[in-house]
């Protein structure tokens, strides 16, 4: 699934740039808001030619760096590939394939380390042998393994790191015991059994902050796509305007709408 996804981000990222390289005209005139027919002002034939007058829809161009950051700078911009907003569409959007990337690659990695713990602990915890478990009614009161839930494993592998009353049932207890900076007992297994159980809450630590990061993105995208597209079309809504005459002659109120 990682995989794939990385490979539709990747697809985007080098359609979206290639459509602002080349100017694909049937997607750009998909995405740009016509306003009206408007006459050429240096029209000197007179013979009534018109000129396409558009501009960027701010809402347009904020649902769609919503959707994919950086696709409303690009749209802002007029698929313009030398300007500085295009410029911004492009470090939005690689950061959300970078983001995404580590995203996944970090939750894979924390998984892959939820599963080399769980076989280390058992591998090397043993509470049916070990005679320090006392007293003997909790440990035939525990349940069948293949009764167990998912609840009880994590109950078992969290409660074997943090409490200290478990470590007699490693097994290397009592032999190798020594005494923790934090003034407990503590054994070479124990120990490297905790330091895996951190690299993983490490690595999903990352996975999770590298998500937060993928969303703020979005967001700061979409305003920025917003308000280049309102600077750009002088924004949404009503706006009456007298219009320049054609060869000095007459002339026009105009009444338009921008969405």
């Amino acid at each position: 699934m990682s995989r794939l996804r990385h490979m539709m981000i990747m697809l985007a990222l080098v359609a979206v740039t290639g459509t602002t390289a080349y100017g694909i005209g049937p997607l750009e005139s998909a995405l740009r808001s016509e306003i009206r027919m408007l006459p050429a002002p240096d029209d000197a034939s007179g013979s009534g030619q018109e000129r396409m007058m558009s501009t960027p829809s701010p809402r347009n161009a904020f649902l769609m760096s919503l959707a994919i950051p950086g696709l409303g700078q690009f749209y802002a911009s007029g698929w313009d590939p030398v300007s500085l907003t295009s410029a911004r569409g492009v470090g939005y959007l690689a950061f959300e394939a970078v983001g995404w990337m580590q995203y996944d690659d970090n939750r894979d990695k924390g998984w892959d380390k939820q599963v080399e713990y769980r076989a280390y602990a058992d591998a090397n915890w043993h509470w049916k042998e070990n005679p320090c478990l006392v007293p003997t009614t909790f440990r035939d009161s525990l349940p069948e393994p293949d009764l167990q839930t998912e609840a009880d494993f994590l109950e078992f592998y969290e409660d074997i790191h943090k409490l200290p009353k478990w470590i007699c049932g490693w097994d290397d207890y009592p032999t190798d015991v020594f005494i923790s900076e934090a003034g407990v007992e503590e054994t070479p297994m124990r120990a490297f059994y905790s330091e895996l159980r951190r690299e993983q809450n490490d690595l999903l630590t990352k996975s999770r902050r590298w998500k937060t990061a993928i969303i703020f993105n979005h967001i700061v995208s979409a305003f920025d796509a917003y308000f280049t597209a309102r600077t750009q079309g002088n924004g949404e809504g009503f706006g009456l305007r007298l219009e320049d005459p054609t060869n000095g002659v007459g002339g026009a109120f105009a009444f338009a709408y921008q969405f």
